[in-house]
């Protein structure tokens, strides 16, 4: 890994393990979703069979979040548009909540 980075002339660095001071953006982020996350999993019940949902669970999270608007951005605009164009937005009307039986409308 070392001589990766130097080849690509990357700096590497480590983050010192349970300091969320060292990586405020990231742990943000994670905090974010997985606050999400487990929303959806206590609102199935929680149960341990509702668990091994967790990955489809989490990547719900990421695709609700990534099609909401960003007011991080200046003008504010919707993450995956910014990254992907028109094209690669999902209209939040056509999500499902995981593990529920209700439509967003």
């Amino acid at each position: 890994m070392e001589r990766w980075a130097a080849e690509m002339q990357h700096r590497q660095s480590f983050s010192v393990p349970e300091v969320h001071e060292t990586n405020p953006a990231a742990e943000r982020c994670w905090g974010v979703l997985l606050r999400i996350t487990r929303a959806m999993l206590a609102h199935a019940g929680g149960d341990a069979h509702q668990a091994t949902f967790w990955p489809f669970l989490m990547l719900a999270a990421v695709q609700r979040h990534n099609n909401l608007y960003s007011y991080g951005n200046q003008p504010a605009a919707i993450p995956i548009i910014k990254a992907g164009g028109i094209s690669a937005a999902t209209p939040i009307r056509r999500f499902r909540v995981l593990l529920c039986d209700c439509f967003v409308q």
